[in-house]
């Protein structure tokens, strides 16, 4: 029997420990996690773990129903909640885990970690907009010459730009046309107030975009211009960083929306000042205000009656420099007078409808801006449009919008303004037909030279087949480069009978010069020259 016995428990020992182990692990598992080993206040860590949740739910929730303030001093009760609960998690005196969702754990945290991102700028449905529209420039005024312009070697930053002549420069002579538009700051703010835009909003200028339309190419439509800077082109960033566009931009304001061009050597006069800015008017007490408001008045004259240096009548122009001087304060009965005669002419001769109905009283808040145009060619007939591009001050904010793709947007772009006068550059040589013999089958030109400032004429008479020009007595060189291709004698136009030329130009174009419409335009011409 003995024997037996120990066969079988021999046999059988090794199931006997399996069996006792399994019995120390279930009471292991027990001790560990169901007998309140780990529980806190009665709390499970399954528990702990929801709680803790909850809370962090709660912060982001009370964090985002707050608003952000105006920088006025009251602070309603949501936003004193937020502030608070970001104070506990995060702040100097920061609680404890445990004490956040109401458990003795008697444990600080390890280290402090930094919180994630929260949008504090999530409005409500209802307090959210869309994104202001930017007002179109007016009308632009244009002017146009010839000068020797100082122009810097290597352009700076726009960081580094502070207006000062540069150190290294070379001169060159450049053919310019100045463009400039008013943009109404009044309705502008309307417009922010509309879309509920923070008080004091106002436009952050990255850009003045121009286009040109040549009258002479119109197959090549609208075209951007490469507009003149005195510093290099800004870089675009993503909407993420504007705030490092805003820093480069601000206290530039004047230099982007309004810049000028370089310093004159020689050749025609910039009238840096042809668009007075109004924003803030001269004040009574500004000693040069009358001054300049009678420099606008005669101006203003010179606009609508086509005299330099606007080289066509221009009511647009003369409504503006008219405005400027009806604005200033403290200026005498009789500019004052002259200035609202003209400025109530200029508004009957405009055509458009909206200047009708907009401008019959003058707005004090008029911001205007600039661009330059050096690529364009002499002889060519131009009309202008400019447009400006702003800091979008919600780009990466689109919990504030109704469209948060528009949180994505860097920058905001007007509209075009209106197209602007017709300007043609006056080349530095040209010729008008001012004479005929139809016995002798010739016709006189006179040829106009520009050189620097000064112009001089000389008359030249010649036939089918010759050149129009040459040299004078005293050797100078009127050469204009055309050719005259026919002369036809005692034909009909608009109904009189006249001599027509037909001239071949430089580039291989034929033209006619009507004999009685150039003697009219010579004439003007030289009127122009001698004022």
């Amino acid at each position: 029997m003995a024997k037996q016995d120990a066969g079988f428990v021999h046999e059988h020992i090794e199931k006997v420990a399996i069996g006792a182990c399994a019995l120390f692990l279930i009471w292991a598992i027990y001790y560990a996690f169901l007998s309140g080993r780990f529980n806190q206040n009665d709390k499970a860590p399954a528990e702990v773990i929801a709680d803790l949740g909850t809370a962090a739910d709660s912060a982001i929730q009370t964090v985002q129903r707050a608003s952000a303030g105006d920088g006025g001093t009251a602070v309603d009760k949501a936003t004193e909640d937020a502030v608070g609960e970001l104070l506990a998690w995060y702040g100097p005196q920061r609680k404890p885990i445990g004490e956040i969702i109401g458990v003795d754990m008697n444990v600080d945290r390890a280290q402090p970690f930094p919180p994630p991102f929260v949008s504090s700028t999530e409005v409500s449905e209802e307090k959210r907009h869309d994104l202001v529209r930017l007002v179109d420039p007016d009308v632009p005024v244009v002017l146009s010459g010839r000068s020797k312009l100082s122009f810097a070697v290597d352009l700076p930053e726009l960081s580094d730009y502070d207006g000062s002549k540069p150190k290294d420069v070379e001169e060159i002579e450049v053919n310019w046309v100045a463009v400039a538009a008013q943009v109404d700051l009044k309705i502008q703010a309307i417009n922010f107030k509309t879309q509920k835009y923070p008080p004091n909003s106002y436009l952050d200028i990255v850009k003045v975009h121009l286009q040109r339309y040549d009258e002479d190419e119109p197959w090549r439509g609208w075209q951007d211009v490469d507009t003149y800077r005195a510093f290099q082109e800004i870089e675009r960033p993503a909407a993420s960083q504007t705030a490092k566009l805003r820093d480069v931009i601000d206290g530039k304001q004047e230099f982007i929306a309004r810049p000028r061009l370089p310093e004159r050597i020689s050749g025609d006069r910039i009238e840096y000042d042809f668009m007075p800015y109004l924003d803030s008017p001269p004040s009574s007490d500004d000693q040069d205000a009358p001054r300049r408001a009678r420099s606008w008045v005669d101006r203003a004259e010179r606009a609508i009656e086509g005299r330099d240096p606007y080289g066509g009548k221009d009511y647009h122009a003369a409504m503006v420099l008219a405005r400027a001087a009806m604005m200033t304060r403290g200026i005498d009965a009789k500019t004052g007078g002259k200035a609202k005669s003209i400025y109530d002419d200029a508004m009957r001769r405009v055509a458009r409808r909206r200047y009708k109905e907009r401008e019959k009283s003058p707005a004090d808040k008029m911001m205007p801006i600039a661009a330059y145009d050096l690529t364009a060619i002499p002889g060519h007939a131009y009309r202008y449009r400019i447009r400006y591009e702003v800091w979008n001050q919600f780009a990466g904010k689109g919990g504030e919008l109704r469209d948060k793709k528009d949180a994505a947007l860097a920058t905001l772009m007007s509209d075009w303004s209106p197209e602007s006068r017709r300007v043609r550059l006056t080349p530095d040589i040209q010729f008008f037909l001012t004479d005929a013999n139809a016995q002798r089958k010739a016709v006189e030109v006179t040829v106009w030279k520009r050189d620097r400032r000064k112009w001089a004429k000389e008359s030249f008479r010649f036939g089918i087949g010759e050149p129009i020009g040459g040299k004078n007595r005293d050797g100078d060189e009127f050469v204009t480069g055309a050719l005259c291709v026919d002369i036809r004698f005692d034909v009909p136009v608009n109904g009189k009978r006249d001599t027509v030329m037909v001239y071949q130009t430089p580039d291989g174009a034929l033209r006619e010069a009507v004999l009685s419409v150039d003697e009219n335009l010579n004439q003007d011409f030289s009127r122009r020259v001698k004022s």
